[in-house]
């Protein structure tokens, strides 16, 4: 199952493909595989075909898996080697892909992904140590299946500030803290400023499976 989802300058999420979409996000489901390391590849591959996708319907750039001119720097933030170079994360988890693309070239400098398929986990124990306290609050007032949810979007929220910027866990993740309502109130100095970021995550469907994505971007 694919998803095709726009999202505007302000964060606004459409499902149809509009002028002023800032941001291309395409969410992929298939099963996973049995065995890890053939699931891996699997959806590297996957997440790899999403990409392709975007360049030829967006930017009118075609390439196959051998041609696709990606690379990574030296902590594992994929970027494009060719011109126009436009800002992409990709993302996947447990049968789910993600690859996210910037449209407006000029506009953003800085665009992240992350997806992570609905899963129970102990949150108090886990917030503790990752979360800032307001979002521990946020967490902590839900029960059950909301719990998860709200638990994974504080998380994918996080990950993708960290796939925008490019930079890996040298830090207490509780000093990012993104409101409920999507607000990033804290960065690490290291980090920057919190202006000029945007932050929007959803609960994404595939029949009976269920994820959580969150995509964040900085303009300027």
């Amino acid at each position: 199952m694919l998803h095709r989802l726009s999202i505007d300058s302000i964060g606004n999420v459409t499902t149809q493909s509009q002028a002023s979409s800032s941001i291309d996000l395409r969410i992929a489901f298939q099963p996973p595989c049995p065995q890890r390391q053939e699931q891996r590849r699997h959806q590297s591959q996957q997440v790899r075909q999403l990409l392709i996708s975007q360049l030829a319907e967006t930017l009118d750039q075609d390439y196959t898996l051998e041609s696709l001119p990606l690379s990574k720097t030296s902590i594992g933030k994929p970027y494009l080697t060719s011109q126009p170079s436009p800002a992409i994360s990709l993302a996947h988890s447990h049968g789910w892909a993600a690859s996210s693309l910037s449209v407006d070239t000029e506009g953003i400098s800085l665009l992240g992904v992350d997806i992570e398929a609905i899963r129970h986990r102990d949150w108090e124990a886990f917030a503790a140590e990752v979360f800032h306290p307001k979002e521990t609050a946020w967490l902590m007032a839900a029960r059950d299946t909301e719990r998860d949810r709200r638990g994974l979007t504080i998380w994918c929220r996080k990950e993708a500030i960290l796939k925008a910027i490019g930079v890996g866990i040298a830090f207490t993740l509780s000093e990012i803290a993104v409101s409920p309502a999507g607000q990033l109130i804290q960065l690490p100095i290291s980090l920057g400023s919190t202006e000029n970021w945007n932050v929007v995550s959803n609960t994404i469907n595939a029949g009976e499976q269920q994820a959580i994505f969150a995509v964040a971007w900085k303009n300027g």
